[in-house]
C-alpha cells in the first residue's frame, strides 16, 4: 500500500489523538468517500446516520452490560462503556454498517497526517477494546476490522448432546465477534436441539 510500507495499523495510529467513543466515531464520519474505495459513495455517511448510529448503541449499551459474561470483562478486565460501544460498532449492519466506511479508510495511506487523525482515533479505541477481550476472541475480531472477512470458528465445535446446552453457549459468546456467524455440523449444534433456556439465552445474545 502506497504511503504505509505495509505498516500495521497499530504503528501508524501510535499519535493518534485518544478520544472517547462518540467523538472518535464522529471523526470518522465526517471524513469524505476513501480515495481507493470509490464503491463506498453510497455509504457516505452524515450526521442523521451518526445520530442514529449512536442512538442505537446508546439503547442497546444496557442490555449488553447486563449479560453476565460482560459484567465479568468489566469487573476483572476494566472493559468500559467505551470499550463496549467500540467492540458493538464493528458489528452492526443497521442503522449503518461502520464497518465497511472504517475498513475503507485502513486501506488508504495510514500516515497521511488527516488519516492519523481522523480515522485513528477509532481504531485506537477499538485496538484498546480488544486488548480486553480473552485472546482468541480479539484475534477473530481484529481480523474483522482489518477486512480478512471470512474468520470465523465451526461455532459448535465437536460435542456430543451429553454435553448439554452451557457449552453451546460458550460457543455462542465466542464466536459472536467474528465475521460470520454460523451454527453447524449437524443437529447438536442448532440451539432448539436444547432446552429452553439455552435457546431463549441465545435468542437474546
Amino acid at each position: 500500500m502506497e504511503g504505509t510500507a505495509a505498516r500495521p495499523p497499530s504503528l501508524c495510529f501510535r499519535r493518534s489523538p485518544s478520544l472517547p467513543f462518540p467523538e472518535a466515531l464522529r471523526r470518522i464520519m465526517s471524513m469524505p468517500v476513501p480515495p481507493r474505495r470509490p464503491d463506498l459513495e453510497r455509504y457516505k455517511p452524515d450526521d442523521l446516520y451518526y445520530e442514529t448510529f449512536m442512538a442505537v448503541i446508546l439503547a442497546d449499551l444496557p442490555s449488553v452490560k447486563s449479560r453476565p459474561q460482560v459484567a465479568t470483562l468489566i469487573a476483572t478486565r476494566g472493559l468500559d462503556d467505551d470499550d463496549i460501544c467500540s467492540l458493538m460498532s464493528i458489528k452492526m449492519e443497521h442503522p449503518y454498517p461502520l464497518y465497511r466506511w472504517f475498513n475503507g479508510w485502513l486501506q488508504s495511506d495510514r500516515r497521511d497526517p488527516e488519516v492519523v487523525d481522523m480515522v485513528g482515533p477509532l481504531f485506537v479505541r477499538i485496538h484498546r477494546a480488544m486488548e480486553k477481550l480473552p485472546i482468541v476472541t480479539r484475534r477473530a475480531a481484529r481480523a474483522a476490522i482489518v477486512g480478512v472477512m471470512y474468520v470465523h470458528s465451526d461455532c459448535g465445535g465437536d460435542y456430543r448432546p451429553s454435553y448439554g446446552g452451557d457449552l453451546l453457549l460458550r460457543w455462542t459468546e465466542h464466536c459472536a465477534f467474528g465475521t460470520i456467524f454460523w451454527y453447524h455440523g449437524g443437529k447438536w449444534h442448532q440451539p432448539w436441539s436444547f432446552d429452553t433456556h439455552t435457546e431463549d439465552v441465545i435468542r437474546r445474545r
